[in-house]
């Protein structure tokens, strides 16, 4: 049983390659800027929620190095995209993965030959 857990682990491991998700996002945001004209300062903001599982919503302005209200603007556009939800207006954000994302972010667990066209079916009105 010890070897089949162990070999998950490897699996896993190989697949998700955390070291490199910090860059993932950063390449994702910059996308998200090209295809829906986002604020690609939200990768911190998606990092944060990643590694520590939520978001205190005070932190957008630090995170993004923008004002207040300017990092408000940044994470409503994360919530309107599916990367981020709350349970109420003041709670604190939590990280989501639509799949358009999980391609961008977890490319060798999500394999979509044009993560960008479903970028834009999803976001993009018809």
């Amino acid at each position: 049983m010890l070897e089949v857990c162990e070999d998950q682990i490897r699996f896993m491991t190989e697949r998700l390659r955390i070291e490199h998700v910090e860059d993932r996002v950063a390449r994702f945001c910059a996308e998200r800027r090209l295809v829906l004209g986002r604020d690609e300062r939200a990768a911190p903001l998606l990092i944060e929620a990643m590694f520590m599982g939520r978001l205190p919503r005070s932190a957008a302005g630090r995170l993004t190095r923008l004002g207040e209200r300017a990092g408000r603007k940044v994470v409503a556009e994360c919530v309107e995209d599916g990367l981020l939800s709350a349970t109420s207006s003041r709670a604190d954000l939590t990280p989501t993965f639509p799949v358009y994302a999980a391609a961008y972010l977890f490319p060798h667990l999500f394999e979509i030959d044009d993560p960008e066209a479903v970028m834009r079916e999803t976001l993009l009105p018809a």
